[in-house]
């Protein structure tokens, strides 16, 4: 058993982590992790409301599918006309 453990370890200690990158990365300027994009609105859904009924500083009471429904500000971006991004996990139990 410890034979095993200690060719894993001699394995791990000599591996060259060079090799995962391509040369030709860093003449196009890319760093370890510029190829990956952050997409800022993966944790939300676009909700269509009818109306704005109410608003006050912390939340909007909106119209949805024939429903008020009160949304926290702190979880709404872009608000529009008639859209908004909100957390997918809020409206998951609040709009049907």
């Amino acid at each position: 058993m410890s034979d095993c453990f200690d060719h894993e370890l001699d394995a791990w200690e000599s591996y060259d982590q060079e090799q995962d990158y391509s040369p030709h990365r860093k003449a196009r300027g890319y760093s370890d992790r510029d190829d990956f994009i952050k997409d800022p609105l993966y944790y939300y859904d676009l909700v269509y409301f009818e109306e704005k009924v109410h608003e006050t500083d912390k939340a909007l009471l909106l119209t949805v599918h024939g429903n008020d429904v009160w949304i926290p500000k702190a979880l709404c971006k872009f608000l529009g006309a008639e859209t908004v991004w909100v957390q997918k996990q809020f409206i998951r139990g609040k709009i049907k």
